[in-house]
């Protein structure tokens, strides 16, 4: 599995849109395996293809294609990073995810993710190990933050709860060195 993963991974520039997306299904699937190697291929394939250009500087992959799999995605992309797991892969994937679905995302959902952000950042903070993970975790808790500012329409709901649930944190890491 990881093998033909890992093609897709190479040829994802020269197969067309429709096989992609057809495959992103079935690629969703591998996230939830018991193989960290699969899980990990399965994560950096769509984190690459949602970086992949058609014409221009417009994505192949739309957030109108991302949309309906979103909350499933983010959830099993969670259970990869879950516990002391810092899979840097599967970070990468949900920024990439919350960047394209930047205008889109739905605000429940935009709660949840920040939540769970937070709840990893806490662990993470208590023994800091991977740098690319840290850094992708704060790239995805400020395109969360971002998320809540749609032009005139502002999700002040969800901003409070960002920024009350997300400084308590901050501010503990900052006392702590």
């Amino acid at each position: 599995r990881a093998c033909c993963i890992k093609y897709s991974v190479i040829f994802r520039s020269v197969l067309p849109k429709e096989i992609l997306i057809h495959q992103f299904p079935i690629i969703m699937r591998h996230l939830s395996s018991s193989s960290i190697v699969v899980h990990t291929y399965a994560s950096h394939f769509i984190e690459r293809l949602l970086t992949v250009r058609a014409t221009g500087s417009v994505t192949m992959v739309t957030s109108n294609d991302l949309l309906p799999h979103a909350e499933s995605l983010l959830s099993t992309l969670f259970n990869v990073i879950r516990g002391d797991d810092e899979n840097e892969y599967a970070i990468r994937c949900i920024m990439r995810t919350l960047s394209l679905l930047n205008r889109v995302i739905e605000p429940s959902l935009i709660r949840s993710v920040s939540a769970q952000l937070i709840r990893k950042l806490e662990i993470v903070a208590a023994n800091p190990m991977k740098p690319n993970f840290n850094h992708y975790l704060f790239e995805c808790l400020a395109l969360t933050s971002r998320s809540t500012h749609r032009g005139e329409m502002n999700d002040r709901d969800n901003l409070q709860f960002i920024e009350s649930t997300l400084f308590p944190v901050v501010d503990i890491i900052l006392q702590r060195d």
